[in-house]
């Protein structure tokens, strides 16, 4: 579990898999093996996977409640964000000050169209987490700024931070998506190149997010694409013959 782990946060994905996948066979039981592989599975793109990874871990711990946010984004990232709606609401009515669920129900609602609704939950979790030190709140709500062109309202830490020296694959791929709705490209290619580089293939997911609409005919967002989807069935093919 804890080579698997590592080799993940390294973008070693083909070797977590081998790692990751050897641990659910050794402890099938083990909650934090499946969390594990339903976050490599995510970042290799594999969702089906990802998304069954995430069910054995809430069935085996139902009170996590990480794993429900998790377990959400798989939703989100195969086309289901009313889903993943419902699944945040559910966490919310027991949990309703916890700021990271706020944040990523604003996320579904902001991919669902519901701006409105999406802004007082993206409000209410910034405004909850600011103590916090987690940049999930603000990143997120960017995205609603960021689409309404309003780069006044994005915290400035989003501008402050440097491709090279950012080490989480997914907040660098939502950055990238922040600049992209800004028409800052270069920087927009920066990030999402970053985000590779870390290990984040989630291919299916990248040709749907609209986030990254501004970008869909750039010469170089497409090979990055190429490159991404060439990964992904790297991935497919070692699944295959395990």
């Amino acid at each position: 579990m804890a080579l698997g782990g590592t080799l993940t946060e390294l973008g070693h994905n083909l070797e977590a898999l081998k790692a990751l996948r050897q641990a659910a066979t050794i402890a099938p039981n083990s909650e934090t093996v499946w969390d594990l592989l339903g976050y490599l599975y995510h970042y290799t793109g594999m969702l089906d996977l990802a998304e069954t990874a995430y069910d054995r871990s809430v069935d085996l711990n139902p009170t996590t409640i990480r794993i429900h946010w998790m377990h959400a984004r798989m939703h989100l990232y195969q086309g289901r964000p009313e889903e993943s709606e419902e699944e945040m609401k559910r966490l919310l009515s027991a949990n309703p000050d916890q700021f990271k669920a706020l944040a990523y129900l604003g996320e579904f609602l902001y991919y669902e169209g519901k701006y409105d609704e999406a802004e007082k939950a993206l409000s209410r979790a910034v405004e909850l987490g600011r103590s916090s030190g987690d940049e999930a709140p603000p990143i997120l709500a960017a995205f609603l700024y960021a689409s309404r062109g309003q780069r006044d309202k994005i915290d400035p830490i989003l501008f402050k931070h440097k491709p090279e020296q950012y080490v989480d694959g997914d907040g660098a791929y939502w950055i990238g998506g922040v600049h992209a709705m800004l028409g800052d490209k270069r920087e927009a290619l920066a990030w999402l190149r970053r985000a590779v580089t870390l290990g984040n293939h989630n291919y299916p997911w990248f040709q749907r997010d609209k986030n990254y609409n501004n970008l869909r005919n750039d010469p170089e967002y497409q090979k990055i694409m190429e490159e991404v989807r060439d990964h992904l069935e790297q991935y497919r093919k070692a699944i295959a013959a395990d």
